[in-house]
């Protein structure tokens, strides 16, 4: 398999329709995940419960366990649960489970078979997911699923999930990964494997600028703050790589693969889904591609869009 990224949406050859209804993400990501490279490790189809694996070479081969099962969490089935263990030995049963009872990922605003369009953009080792749930013609829900580009030596726990942790919030379904949703006594939600005593370290996404421990400043408070576009001086787009910190000790942890963020207020000057070539990253000019994204909830005012770099071979990050 390539560690360049491969593109996939509701519009590629074979693909699944994605629905509110049970059972849908799951046939979506058996059938994209396997071209990226993943493994479906066990599978319960009866019970729409599957787990992933990663590469075990390049990658953690780390486990994400999807239940597309309406009645296994607070809701419906217009939304999906997720999480990560570190090993597996069977669909029920795994080691080092991240985030307790998981994450919460929108499907669909409608609990029927409303068809809503999708993205999937990744390699053997991580991906992102988005889906305009409430809407074809809005931004997408972006979620991130896989390994880190970790800051820390011989970081066994690099993977991670992405999505709403607070089941108070479990009916809204336009929650972005970034969002101020508290995990226990924290603002926390991006949480990963760490292998030290089975514990759980929360992550936060900021982008340049101070960071707030309250949780209130991070990425949607950065992409495109800092300047109009195109940049004055570079005739196109400022970027920068958004840091990820584990939120309990404000410790800078890693990078997201894949993603550039943009200092340039983009969002209202390009397409959702066009492609730049050769736009200048920290990586070198690199073909990106546009994602116009929500940033908290279905409001203009918590719109934002960043780059998805789909030329860099992201093993390398």
């Amino acid at each position: 398999m390539s560690n360049t990224p491969i593109q996939l949406d509701q519009d590629t050859a074979g693909a699944p329709v994605l629905t509110g209804e049970e059972g849908a993400l799951r046939l979506v990501l058996n059938w994209a995940l396997v071209q990226l490279g993943w493994t479906i490790a066990f599978q319960d189809a009866g019970n729409q419960r599957v787990a992933y694996r990663n590469d075990t070479v390049s990658g953690s081969g780390s486990y994400l366990k999807l239940w597309d099962q309406a009645s296994d969490h607070p809701g419906d089935a217009r939304r999906s649960r997720f999480n990560a263990y570190s090993s597996m030995s069977d669909i029920d049963t795994g080691l080092d489970e991240t985030g307790g009872s998981g994450c919460l990922v929108p499907k669909s605003f409608t609990a029927d078979a409303t068809v809503r369009d999708y993205l999937i953009v990744g390699n053997k080792e991580a991906f992102w997911f988005g889906v305009k749930s409430d809407s074809n013609t809005n931004p997408y829900n972006m979620f991130y699923f896989g390994d880190m580009a970790t800051l820390k030596a011989a970081d066994a726990g690099r993977f991670m999930v992405s999505g709403s942790t607070n089941t108070a919030n479990s009916t809204n379904t336009t929650v972005m990964p970034w969002n101020n949703f508290p995990v226990s006594d924290t603002n926390g939600i991006m949480n990963t494997v760490t292998n030290v005593d089975g514990s759980i370290v929360d992550q936060k996404i900021i982008g340049s600028g101070s960071y707030s421990p309250s949780g209130t400043l991070n990425i949607m408070s950065t992409l495109g703050a800092f300047g109009t576009y195109p940049d004055p001086a570079s005739g196109g787009i400022s970027t920068y790589d958004p840091l990820l910190k584990e939120f309990s000790s404000n410790i800078n942890r890693g990078f997201f693969k894949g993603m550039v963020g943009s200092l340039n207020n983009i969002y209202s000057n390009l397409t959702n889904g066009q492609i730049i070539s050769g736009q200048q990253t920290p990586r070198g000019a690199r073909d990106c591609r546009v994602v116009l994204a929500y940033s908290r909830f279905s409001s203009a005012s918590f719109a934002m869009a960043f780059l998805i770099d789909i030329e860099s071979d992201w093993t390398a990050w």
